[in-house]
């Protein structure tokens, strides 16, 4: 679909429209923005450990690309960064950070099972956000 397949409709019409235009609407959108946003999780991070990040796994055949905002709290340390992660035919992973709280990411390639190693200097809170998803339909 593309918006020109979107219904028209003029102000003052006396004839009564039907709510599929606002579906329409809510189709292009999804096929936008896609359907993976979320709200904000938070988990402990423990030290010295590799982990899952909870919750944060792309398994469905149609999600083709994801990024996902964080921040972290270790002691003193602050990190904030954004995940990017595509698939081709295995899952891939690009991060960028504005800072280094010893905490790296990797992905399952096959799973798309987002995980945590911590290096030794902490204990600490993560939160993050699915920001957004690119899906596209067989």
């Amino acid at each position: 679909m593309d918006l020109a397949d979107l219904q028209v409709r003029s102000n003052g019409q006396t004839v009564k429209v039907d709510a599929s235009w606002w579906n329409d609407i809510r189709l292009v959108l999804l096929g936008l923005f896609g359907t993976g946003v979320t709200a904000a999780v938070q988990q402990a991070l423990s030290n010295n450990t590799t982990a899952v990040v909870t919750n944060l796994i792309f398994a469905s055949a149609s999600i083709v690309d994801f990024e996902v905002n964080y921040t972290i709290v270790r002691g003193s340390l602050r990190q904030s960064g954004k995940l990017r992660g595509y698939f081709t035919t295995t899952w891939n992973l690009s991060h960028e950070a504005d800072d280094d709280a010893g905490v790296t990411f990797s992905i399952d390639g096959t799973t798309g099972q987002v995980s945590y190693t911590t290096d030794n200097s902490s204990t600490g809170k993560m939160q993050w956000k699915v920001i957004s998803t690119f899906s596209i339909e067989a």
